[in-house]
């Protein structure tokens, strides 16, 4: 808070990519300890869901502050201003060709999305959302081209405030967005909505949207994760079968109908419990790096690796198999088709122990603070406000992660998406240069 609080003097920016940081280890780490902490399965002994004690939890928790710290001293110390990065511009040659491309943009998102349903990539279950059908480029292609048509609806958002009469269609695309990300049983998916609303508001209309932001809160916490919880067992093989259902609507009355206080009870355990990033770190410090041994810097050079086709070289390590060996290495699953959240704080303390941790943060700070920098502009133009408000969560999201995955994943769609937003805005000046369009003039 205190660092979120020194940045905010600095820059006035609530949602700057250290304040998205910050509040990912406030919610991830620190609100998941103190539901693992209270939780009855750990009682200073290892049990079958929590294999730590809490004791291994407290050294974790301290170990998550020595990271923050180290973050927030790369963050401003801008170790890679070397470079030079020169802030995004997203500008059109012409009006009607931005226009243009932002509907191209919304027809080959959702395109994309068509082809990953068919792929058999849309719901969070296996065998569909498992590491060999996730891994291929093909796939990983039809995922970064199905965030298109976020950013549309974003610049959809960005234009409504100064246009009431665009902000019922800004409602019905937030809407279509929350019903194609729901069924699907993906945390991501619902929140990346949410975030982008919350930017969109923040950034357009130049203050804090208190109100939006507490009722995004309140739907999620005592809405949309229990649902998406209840919904998400029903297709596991769980020894939780209490709560099992077929199917959404069965989620929402399932938890509909089990009382008020037992809903809100249970709403706020479904969501915590999803945000227990801190089982990893906690696992390791009981059970040490001995207990999923890898030679130092091994997941470092994965980042680099990741970026060629496994078509170019076959033998590279499948790094989305990872999270589900390591979280298996520390019983923190029964069973290797289940992943954890790694978080880049496990990664660094697996590869590099304690001392790592900190110095290992401090160059991730500034990574991130050139990510922050490269957007900007977000303030002024809406097209990069657009990129950013889709992109918000993935910035949190990102942190989960190994870096090879989270952040390499997050610098590869972000530069791709700019790539062709920019090319398809170039494209369309070319083919219709003086062509005027009543659909630029709408969305305008």
């Amino acid at each position: 808070i205190i660092s979120v609080w020194f940045d905010w003097r600095r820059t006035r920016d609530l949602m700057s990519v250290l304040a998205l940081t910050g509040f990912f280890y406030l919610l991830a780490l620190d609100a998941g300890s103190i539901f693992v902490w209270f939780d009855p399965k750990v009682a200073g002994r290892p049990i079958q869901r929590f294999p730590f004690t809490h004791q291994g939890l407290m050294r974790a928790e301290w170990l998550c502050v020595l990271a923050w710290v180290g973050f927030a001293i790369g963050y401003h110390a801008r170790w890679f201003k070397f470079l030079r990065i020169k802030p995004l511009e997203l500008r059109a040659a012409s009006r009607d060709a931005g226009s243009y491309a932002l509907i191209l943009l919304y027809v080959i998102g959702w395109a994309a999305r068509i082809a990953g349903i068919s792929r058999g990539l849309y719901f969070h279950v296996a065998p569909q959302n498992s590491v060999e059908a996730t891994s291929s480029t093909a796939n990983q292609i039809v995922y970064v081209l199905g965030s298109l048509p976020l950013i549309s609806v974003a610049y959809l958002g960005i234009r409504s405030s100064t246009n009431t009469r665009l902000r019922r269609w800004y409602v019905l695309a937030l809407l279509l967005e929350l019903g194609f990300a729901l069924p699907s049983g993906t945390r991501s998916g619902v929140i990346s909505v949410l975030v982008l609303a919350l930017a969109v508001s923040y950034y357009a209309n130049r203050r804090f949207p208190l109100r939006i932001a507490v009722l995004a809160t309140l739907v999620g916490l005592f809405f949309v994760f229990p649902v998406l919880y209840l919904y998400r067992n029903s297709h596991a093989k769980s020894e939780n079968t209490s709560y099992g259902v077929s199917d959404l609507s069965g989620g929402v009355a399932t938890y509909t109908s089990s009382g008020f206080t037992s809903a809100m009870l249970f709403g706020v355990e479904s969501t915590l419990s999803r945000f227990s990033d801190i089982e990893t770190p906690a696992a390791l410090q009981d059970g040490g790096r001995r207990a999923y041994p890898i030679a130092s810097g091994e997941t470092i050079a994965w980042f680099f690796e990741n970026y060629i086709p496994h078509a170019i070289d076959p033998n590279k390590p499948t790094v989305g198999q990872f999270a589900n060996n390591l979280g298996y290495a520390l019983r923190l699953t029964s069973a290797r088709d289940s992943s954890i959240a790694t978080t880049q704080i496990g990664e660094m303390y697996l590869n590099f122990g304690t001392g790592g941790v900190l110095l290992a943060l401090m160059i991730l700070g500034s990574v991130y603070r050139e990510i922050n920098d490269w957007l900007s502009l977000r303030r002024r133009n809406p097209a990069v406000l657009a990129v950013f408000a889709a992109f918000a969560y993935s910035i949190i999201h990102s942190q989960e992660a190994i870096i090879a995955i989270g952040l390499g994943g997050l610098i590869r769609d972000l530069v791709v998406i700019v790539v062709l937003i920019n090319g398809l805005a170039w494209l369309l000046t070319q083919t219709s240069p003086r062509k005027s369009t009543k659909c630029d003039k709408a969305l305008a």
